[in-house]
């Protein structure tokens, strides 16, 4: 029987093993700043901390400040285009190095695993959104799945 939206079968290459190990190093990895006394909040992939962390990292990080989190607070669908340059890149599967120059866009991942709350059409968080049986999907979980497919 073919894999469809209502009828899913796991994958045969498919190890708890490596996700479970990729998880516990992401836990080690997040402990010195899940474990501070200023951390307010941590999930999978976040953590909300009352102080900001000592670097920013990724390929725009000069983009990124106080003022950019501010304003997709007051609007978290909003993308900002911004140009990046890097005198080094690494293909680890191609095993090359080379510069890049590109644009990135900026924003929160909006509709992704979460659902936003609203309270007086202001935004004040977030849900997580859960799939508990695979073989019986909700319309929400559908929508996740198709997400992932895309």
């Amino acid at each position: 029987m073919e894999n469809t939206i209502d009828r899913w079968d796991p994958p045969k290459n498919y190890a708890n093993q490596i996700a479970a190990a990729i998880t516990a190093c992401a836990r080690i990895y997040m402990f010195p700043y899940t474990s501070t006394e200023d951390c307010y909040y941590t999930d999978t992939d976040s953590v909300i901390l009352g102080n900001p962390l000592p670097e920013a990292k990724g390929p725009a990080k000069e983009h990124v400040d106080a003022e950019w989190f501010e304003s997709q607070h007051e609007q978290p669908e909003r993308l900002l285009e911004v140009d990046v340059h890097s005198n080094f890149r690494v293909n680890s599967v191609a095993f090359d190095v080379y510069k890049f120059s590109g644009k990135y866009k900026l924003g929160i991942a909006l509709n992704n695993k979460r659902f936003l709350l609203y309270k007086e059409n202001i935004w004040i968080g977030s849900t997580p959104k859960q799939v508990f049986d695979l073989s019986c999907l909700d319309s929400v979980s559908k929508q996740i799945i198709r997400g992932y497919a895309t």
